[in-house]
């Protein structure tokens, strides 16, 4: 019986040991390094947290709530005590007077070790047709992987078209993402197909379609369904 006693008290007091209070210490820490094909340490660098929830109702820490520098093998720590409890958190730099994420979805209040960050993560994917009947050239596809906007911003590709042709490879920048089913960017795609050059009444317009890029993966696939 007394077995038992010590052994409960002993799981209570690391249960409670475990639990911070308020005003203790959260740490994010990680290693930046320069890329996938590079993987050098990016030192000197400095890095910093974001808390981008704001509420009149609730005046809580937001906007940056912690810096570090990286030191000479990448490595960095930052420490905080006071921030939102909701609201997401990233670990950004600055850039031309304006702000790059490194990771974003950090969960507030906790301890992270980030593991390595490339400072620039790029991926690269392929554009792919999927058609079941040829075009000519008099058919012109417009695509835009903002998944928006006018003609004049889309790429243009101009026919014939056939199944399973590569039209394009485009490049994006990856940001790490935390607490979702992928540790991948998430983009879409639209696409707009014209059928003669002058002639453009008669469209196609292809809902955005989502996929996904994976850090340090090349050539992941997007396809164009153009279908008729």
């Amino acid at each position: 019986m007394k077995t038992a006693w010590v052994i409960f008290f002993t799981a209570f007091a690391l249960t409670f040991a475990s639990c911070k209070r308020e005003g203790d210490k959260y740490t994010v820490k990680g290693r930046l390094l320069k890329s996938c094909d590079n993987p050098v340490p990016v030192k000197n660098f400095t890095v910093y947290l974001y808390n981008d929830h704001k509420s009149l109702s609730n005046p809580c820490n937001s906007g940056q709530i912690a810096t570090a520098t990286t030191n000479e093998n990448g490595e960095f720590e930052l420490g905080y005590d006071k921030t939102c409890r909701s609201g997401g958190i990233s670990l950004q730099y600055d850039v031309s007077f304006s702000s790059a994420t490194l990771v974003d979805g950090i969960e507030p209040k906790k301890d992270y070790n980030l593991g390595d960050i490339y400072y620039r993560d790029n991926g690269f994917y392929i554009v792919k047709i999927k058609t079941n009947q040829p075009y000519t050239s008099s058919d012109t596809l417009f695509y835009d992987i903002t998944g928006g906007g006018k003609d004049s911003s889309y790429s243009i590709a101009t026919g014939p078209f056939y199944d399973g042709q590569v039209i394009d490879t485009l490049y994006e920048t990856v940001v790490k993402m935390l607490n979702y089913p992928t540790t991948a960017v998430n983009e879409s795609i639209s696409w707009i197909l014209k059928s003669g050059k002058t002639d453009h009444k008669r469209r196609y317009l292809g809902q955005g379609q989502q996929f996904y890029i994976e850090p340090c993966k090349k050539y992941s696939e997007v396809v164009l369904d153009i279908s008729k």
